[in-house]
């Protein structure tokens, strides 16, 4: 009987050892071909080869760059900010904020600068341009132009934002006794696509993980932060990356659209919550302006759904998100239907800047390549200049 145990559990023992053997072979063969696809035969990334670009020297350094910024850190009220970080194109300083291109002063300047805070994701922070070359940047080289005052442009935008947090974030500048001249806000896509993804109006992005890490350092949550482990472990093996890529190659695997109705919309209310969201965090601000002394504007940033003339390149950045069309323009109705934001002369929508153009200007579905930018902080620019001289600061 005590044989038969033995015999038993040896055999037990040696299938399990084949077991975890086939998958270290499956794991270490699904690494490698990953980082031979990834990371040797693929360009750093696609939007490298943006037709915007035009074939410039620089972009595959810079996205090569990109790759080592090393993520975000936690900041308090605002979940993430992005580490420090220096490099020839990218530069981000202690407190997460992207270097902008500002006029030095000159000797003997005296008193302060207009201080002019942006605010915004990815696309007021920059991805895809260099610093010089950002929103903000170009923004404060055109006032610097104009004007005799010297300009201090910040460009507190962020990967991901939604309006909302960049309120909290003025606000707590605005605590911090950095008081700004103007404010201005850069936004739509991250507040509709995270109102699609958590069927709620207001939250941020994948909102449901910050729930799902809340206090797992507790040792009350100590058996979640061990299946947690186990879960991110699966989820991020080399093997389970290399099987979803197969399944959506042959298209037995889907990208699931951030939908937040059963037919693929945004319900009718969640419409108008978005929207009435969007309209406190103006009122807020403009509230806000009044007792601190500072102006604002807002703008309804355009996407590569709007542009109606769109290059190859541009083309296939559209097709990989036409799932999200129709609730992107039901969004469009509300903002168009909106009496606050039709009388506010503090907001304008520039969805429709690319309307007539023929040249290649997104870089993906909501960045734009650096001459993008540059339209917009053209557009920004005929909204900013009357106001400063309006103030009497030229």
């Amino acid at each position: 009987m005590v044989k038969k145990l033995f015999t038993g559990l040896r055999g037990f023992w040696l299938a399990l050892g084949v077991v975890l053997m086939v998958l270290l072979c499956m794991e270490g063969a699904s690494g490698l071909f990953l980082y031979v696809k990834e990371g040797v035969l693929r360009s750093v990334d696609p939007r490298a080869e943006a037709d915007v670009y035009a074939g410039a020297q620089w972009t595959e350094d810079f996205y090569r760059t990109a790759l080592k910024m090393g993520g975000v850190r936690w900041h308090p009220y605002v979940y993430w900010r992005r580490k420090a970080f220096e490099s020839e194109y990218i530069n981000v300083d202690k407190y997460g904020v992207r270097k902008t291109w500002n006029r030095e002063a000159s000797a003997g300047e005296k008193g302060e600068p207009f201080k002019i805070f942006m605010f915004g994701g990815s696309a007021m922070w920059g991805t895809g341009a260099r610093d010089d070359h950002t929103i903000p940047s170009y923004l404060s080289k055109m006032l610097s132009e104009t004007i005799e005052r010297r300009v201090e442009v910040v460009n507190y935008g962020e990967m991901g934002y939604v309006n909302t947090q960049e309120v909290a974030m003025l606000l707590y500048q605005l605590r911090r006794g950095n008081v700004p001249d103007m404010v201005i806000f850069y936004d739509n896509i991250n507040d509709i696509g995270a109102a699609a993804q958590n069927r709620e109006a207001g939250l941020t992005n994948s909102e449901f993980n910050r729930a799902r890490e809340f206090n797992l350092l507790n040792e009350v949550r100590q058996q979640d932060l061990y299946l947690e482990a186990v879960r991110s472990a699966a989820k991020n093996s080399p093997t389970m990356r290399l099987m979803k890529k197969v399944l959506r190659k042959i298209g037995l695997l889907k990208k699931e659209p951030p939908q937040a109705g059963s037919d693929g919309k945004i319900s009718d209310k969640l419409a108008d919550d978005i929207i009435k969201v969007y309209e406190s965090n103006i009122k807020m601000v403009e509230a806000l302006g009044k007792e601190y002394g500072f102006e604002s504007l807002f703008y309804w940033q355009p996407i590569v759904l709007d542009k109606p003339h769109l290059t190859p390149f541009e083309k296939k950045q559209a097709r990989e998100w036409m799932y999200f069309k129709d609730f992107y323009f039901q969004m469009h109705g509300r903002v168009d239907g909106s009496g606050f934001l039709s009388s506010d002369p503090r907001f304008r929508d520039l969805s429709g800047i690319f309307a007539n153009a023929k040249k290649p200007y997104f870089i993906d579905f909501c960045h734009l390549g650096e001459a993008g930018n540059e339209i917009v902080a053209e557009n920004m620019y005929e909204d900013v200049l009357p106001i400063i001289k309006k103030r009497g600061e030229q």
